[in-house]
């Protein structure tokens, strides 16, 4: 999912859209966050299909924009999807955290 993010966020369109510092952080934190999960080894074996659902994710957004002709304002919506679903992401993977050491 995060190489996706990343994927997305890194296009001409999002540069275009956005200017000053904030995307040129996220995609520096999104490409750290990559390297340690490839030196990590990590993979998600335990849902195969979630590639495939991540996949379909990103094509709605990708068409989103298309549709909104890659405006600013669809980039700001994008934005907050994407930052909502992580913080989701992280929250689960929190309360299993707290829940593994009990």
């Amino acid at each position: 999912m995060l190489q996706q993010i990343f994927s997305l966020f890194s296009t001409e369109d999002s540069h275009a859209a956005w200017g000053g510092l904030v995307l040129p952080q996220l995609l520096v934190c999104l490409h750290y966050q990559l390297h340690e999960l490839e030196s990590a080894n990590v993979q998600n074996l335990t849902c195969p299909d979630l590639g495939v659902a991540v996949r379909k994710y990103f094509q709605g957004i990708t068409s989103y924009l298309q549709e909104k002709k890659h405006r600013p304002c669809a980039w700001e919506v994008v934005r907050r999807e994407i930052e909502e679903r992580l913080f989701l992401i992280d929250r689960e993977l929190r309360e299993e955290a707290a829940s593994e050491e009990s």
